[in-house]
């Protein structure tokens, strides 16, 4: 109800809206309540590039969260997209040998595999 609250009074590019719409979507994943953190993890990463440079490893943090959950929800077009979008700012942030990078790019791979196998 918070999230209401917030939504109602602050404007949508506030900054303690937009991590709370983040930190209740990561809430929600914990609590594998994954279909209303896809829709906290959506509208956040809608907004982070307006608070955050291009490059931030938070953007791509979020892109990637959002991505998993798409591809969790097989959507895999559109999540791929948001993994797209992590691995470019996450080669620069992380590193082409960082674990999480490591981990994104078989996500991808399997992302890909899974849409083709869709068709």
């Amino acid at each position: 109800q918070i999230i209401i609250v917030q939504q109602n009074y602050l404007h949508k590019f506030n900054v303690d809206l937009i991590q709370s719409l983040s930190l209740m979507g990561h809430v929600l994943i914990n609590l594998q309540n994954f279909e209303q953190a896809l829709n906290f993890i959506l509208q956040s990463t809608k907004l982070f590039p307006y608070l955050y440079p291009n490059n931030w490893p938070l953007v791509g943090l979020e892109f990637y969260t959002c991505g998993k959950l798409l591809n969790y929800f097989e959507q895999f077009k559109k999540g791929l997209k948001y993994l797209y979008r992590a691995r470019n700012i996450l080669a620069i942030t992380h590193g082409y040998e960082h674990k999480i990078f490591n981990d994104l790019i078989q996500l991808i791979n399997q992302c890909e595999y899974d849409l083709k196998e869709k068709k």
